[in-house]
């Protein structure tokens, strides 16, 4: 392949991460416009999650309780998915898999390969354990009921501080995981983007299927883990860090558009 053909590949490819990763590898005026953009994103999905709260959350809990059993089977498998404890691990292992090898091998070409293995594990592990962790302190301080209350004492209020688990529905710490996962691996690997928003969607609608959460707390977790997973991505890159080496510098881009 020649040098204008891996440019406009490499320049579609950063083209299908400017929705949520454009200021990692752009800058100038369009840092404003990304922030723009993000605010905006964010202004619309706090909309909808409190239009959820207010209009759809105790009745779709309602109906789902009363109709979703011959499916609820299929999405408590699907909700295992959003247990973290499937990405730290291997994530974990592999970063001290990569850190012992860079320790121990002389050859750079392996010292610089495993550099970016480490540093992609070390982003997934970041990502997931990060937003997990401001997913469990939203929790505790907003100390939503769980559907679990609606359905036995129609108590579907908040009680904020709540040391106890049937009152921390918002956000969903399981959606939080997919989202965050899901964006990880998109920053990381963008082209199969499809996978990772059907398994992040999946995920996300198995809580509310199964009733262990409202759409909002769903809603809500999935964009937590997907912001904060570009958070993380913004700050490495911001440090330097190149979480997708191959991917072309904004120059090489601009350059690759230009007439042939």
């Amino acid at each position: 392949m020649d040098q204008p053909q891996t440019l406009r590949s490499g320049a579609l490819e950063t083209a299908s991460l400017r929705w949520f990763w454009p200021v990692a590898l752009r800058d100038g005026a369009e840092h404003a416009r990304a922030f723009r953009l993000f605010l905006a994103l964010t202004a619309v999905t706090a909309a909808i999650i409190l239009s959820a709260m207010l209009a759809l959350d105790r009745p779709l809990a309602l109906l789902l309780r009363e109709h979703a059993g011959p499916v609820v089977p299929v999405f408590q498998w699907i909700t295992r998915l959003g247990e973290a404890r499937w990405y730290l691990f291997p994530s974990g292992v592999v970063g001290l898999a990569a850190l012992w090898i860079r320790r121990t091998r002389t050859d750079e070409a392996i010292r610089e390969r495993w550099r970016q293995r480490l540093l992609q594990a070390g982003y997934i592990f970041a990502a997931v354990a990060g937003t997990g962790l401001a997913a469990d302190v939203v929790k505790i301080a907003v100390g939503r009921a769980r559907p679990k209350l609606l359905f036995a004492a129609d108590f579907h209020g908040f009680h904020p501080l709540a040391t106890t688990a049937d009152l921390w529905s918002f956000p969903s710490g399981h959606a939080t995981t997919a989202g965050a996962l899901a964006m990880a691996l998109y920053v990381l690997w963008p082209r199969p983007w499809p996978v990772y928003l059907v398994f992040a969607l999946a995920v996300t609608a198995s809580r509310v299927v199964i009733t262990q959460h409202y759409l909002s707390d769903a809603l809500a977790g999935l964009y937590l883990g997907a912001l904060g997973a570009v958070v993380l991505g913004w700050a490495a890159a911001r440090r330097g860090y190149r979480l997708r080496p191959e991917a072309p510098s904004p120059s090489a881009i601009r350059s690759s558009s230009a007439p042939l």
